[in-house]
């Protein structure tokens, strides 16, 4: 009995412990709207083959050219002094009201009814960036250049000046408007994120290159944890605003921890150290297919009930499940339901989702309205409130042929064979196969597996891109990107503490190890597509063409703003991480002597 009740408790201690863990994983935090389920059937039914190539290869490359034109300019040495950099002033000041105005048009990209028009962008962009670099020159002039983490400095000011800019332009407009109100609220903590990650990240990197040894390979099992924070920050900020969340957490979290931990880990002590990073982004991976597995499954089980030689058992899930959203919308008008767009539930997956209740039930679908929507092929897709992606109408959107003759009362697969024997063009209908339960519960489990799986293609063309153009850190080397090829034959490679004394020979060498690695998550990447294709029936290449395409300005704001701004930080002349901290304690040091004095 004492070994039965030791089992017991130990069963639920597990089941506990794995709904935490489901609780924070971001994956589970959304699902796909109708709407969505619409725009990616009809992107990839219409998507070539050039366009995908072309789409995955291009996207990263005007962030890889800003940067490079960011280095033309040539600066002169620390050693000059402050007054004699000037060209480093006019750069800094340049990028940062770049980053700044970028931030800004990113919050009117997500919340359009503010209305932004470019000149709010271009005058907060440059107000902001022109006090806060007066504040780091005033700062490198009375203390000491470089100015330990100088990029830090100037992030306090920005915020200041563009949180008084937001409240002085909109600030009447919001506060007779709730929900406008309600959304700029979400995209400013969006934004307070975006700058603590700025600040966190040298903290671990201060950490990390304090230790040494096995103590340096144990302090990377917190990296995870950072990241697992900011993602949920920036998942939960956005509430029901599903179908931007994947897009938003990548390309801001994913993205910004794999440049920074690129240009910063260029210290590790041991490969053990290094290989345990890369052990790390593999379990996750490993974890994230597991959730697509288990959601999945459901999804299967359902699937499973369609007779074989089904007109629509070659059909995939998605299509499946448009079927049955047009039967909830047809079965809603018919009740004269007034029609909307649709909302889903918010909240945390349930493993427990094998039926729905009558208060899910109507929760879960309201049938839309397609008749004042319009979206054309190939145009770009912005988001609003709380409906990210406008829905097509049917006369845009690729058919869905129904069945021309109807048997609603076979109900088993021995049935269909018979009567498919004697007519073949019959067809049975899905409302005889599925209960309206089994309808609403595979739609809501084909959008939470689509969820999912958008966030694990992107996570993975992010570690297969950036480290080729830009970086990768890999035990006591540097594997330079194409940035760095580029970079290496530049007068300002010799301020970059990843490039300065390298010899021809050594750069190359490291070169070659890029290649290497940047293979090895191809083959990665690939072997993602397969399994995905395998499990969802579609290559999920498409479902990656369609964020970076349809999202393709909200993707490059947050690609290029990070990319411009690692690059600015690794720059000797703004104390660059681990140099940082010694001239820090070098100013401390001086200050206390003085003090004494």
């Amino acid at each position: 009995m004492a070994t039965t009740g030791v089992a017991i408790r130990l069963r639920g201690g597990l089941r506990r412990l794995w709904g935490a863990w489901i609780a924070v994983q971001v994956e589970f935090q959304g699902r796909y709207s109708v709407a969505r389920l619409h725009a990616l059937h009809d992107y990839m039914t219409n998507l070539s083959t050039k366009r995908l190539v072309l789409i995955c290869l291009l996207t990263p490359l005007p962030c890889l050219a800003l940067g490079l034109l960011n280095d033309a300019m040539p600066l002169a040495p620390p050693e000059a002094g402050v007054y004699e950099n000037w060209r480093l002033w006019l750069r800094a000041w340049a990028v940062t009201c770049f980053v700044d105005g970028s931030v800004v048009l990113q919050m009117g990209q997500t919340t359009p009814r503010l209305r932004m028009q470019a000149r709010h962008v271009l005058t907060i962009g440059l107000l902001a960036g022109t006090i806060s670099i007066a504040v780091v020159f005033a700062a490198a002039a009375l203390l000491v250049f470089p100015l330990p983490f100088g990029m830090l400095v100037a992030a306090p000011p920005s915020v200041l000046v563009m949180f008084v800019c937001f409240v002085y332009i909109w600030g009447p407009q919001w506060r007779v408007d709730a929900a406008l109100r309600r959304d700029v609220k979400r995209q400013m903590e969006v934004f307070t994120c975006q700058v603590t990650l700025t600040f966190v990240y040298p903290l671990y990197i201060f950490g990390f290159v304090s230790f040494r040894g096995s103590s340096q390979t144990l302090f990377v099992i917190v990296l995870p944890f950072i990241k697992l924070a900011g993602k949920n920050w920036i998942s939960r900020t956005l509430a029901d605003q599903h179908d931007v969340k994947p897009e938003t957490v990548i390309f801001n979290v994913e993205v910004f921890n794999a440049l920074y931990v690129s240009n910063a880990l260029q210290n590790a002590s041991s490969l053990t150290a290094t290989a345990a990073i890369m052990a790390v982004d593999l379990l996750q991976f490993w974890l994230s297919m597991l959730d697509v597995m288990e959601v999945l499954k459901g999804v299967k089980q359902l699937m499973a009930k369609i007779p074989h030689g089904h007109p629509v058992g070659s059909e995939s899930f998605l299509q499946l499940a448009l079927r049955m959203v047009a039967i909830e919308a047809k079965r809603k008008a018919t009740a004269t339901i007034p029609t909307g767009v649709e909302t889903w539930k918010s909240g945390n997956f349930s493993s427990k989702e094998n039926g729905l209740d009558a208060q899910r039930d109507a929760e879960a679908l309201v049938p839309f309205a397609a008749s004042n929507k319009t979206q054309s092929h190939g145009k770009r897709i912005l988001p609003l409130r709380a409906q990210v992606f406008p829905i097509c109408p049917p006369s845009h959107r690729t058919p869905l042929h129904l069945q021309t003759r109807i048997h609603p009362d076979i109900q088993s697969p021995t049935a269909w064979k018979a009567v498919a024997a004697v007519d073949p063009g019959a067809s049975l209908s899905l409302e005889a196969i599925f209960s309206r339960e089994e309808r609403l519960l595979f739609i809501r489990k084909t959008a939470r597996v689509l969820f999912i799986t958008e966030y694990i293609v992107l996570v993975e063309y992010t570690e297969v891109v950036l480290p080729i153009v830009y970086s990768m850190a890999a035990s006591s080397h540097v594997l330079e990107g194409l940035h760095r090829m580029v970079l290496f034959q530049l007068p300002n490679c010799a301020y970059y503490p990843s490039l300065a004394g390298l010899s021809s020979a050594q750069f190359w060498a490291t070169v070659a190890n890029v290649l290497s690695y940047g293979a090895l998550e191809f083959a990665s990447l690939l072997m993602t597509i397969v399994v995905l294709k395998h499990m969802l029936g579609f290559a999920s290449f498409r479902q990656l063409a369609f964020v970076l395409d349809t999202q393709a300005e909200l993707v490059q704001t947050k690609l290029v703003v990070w990319f411009v701004y690692i690059m600015q930080v690794s720059l000797v002349h703004l104390g660059a991480f681990r140099v940082a901290f010694l001239e820090l304690e070098g100013v401390v040091a001086d200050l206390t002597e003085q003090f004494r004095v």
